[in-house]
């Protein structure tokens, strides 16, 4: 029961660590400027934002698509 809980605080602080590792990162690229490693970062984003996420893109537009379909069959 200990040992349980204290995974939990220690993913809960992992989380809030790297929340704010992120967030000091930012702040410091916007007040002085940009990273060096600023075009592989923004690389590696934009492949992760775009191509990772076209899967879950599919699925939702495909369900909305049904939802629609649905409601307009019934009018």
């Amino acid at each position: 029961m200990i040992s349980g809980t204290g995974k939990i605080f220690i993913a809960a602080f992992e989380t809030v660590g790297g929340a704010t590792l992120l967030a000091t990162e930012t702040l410091r690229c916007v007040f002085f400027g940009r990273s060096p490693r600023r075009p592989r970062w923004l690389a590696e984003q934009m492949v992760q934002i775009g191509i990772h996420s076209l899967l879950v893109s599919g699925i939702i537009i495909f369900l909305i698509g049904m939802v629609i379909a649905f409601q307009t069959a019934y009018q």
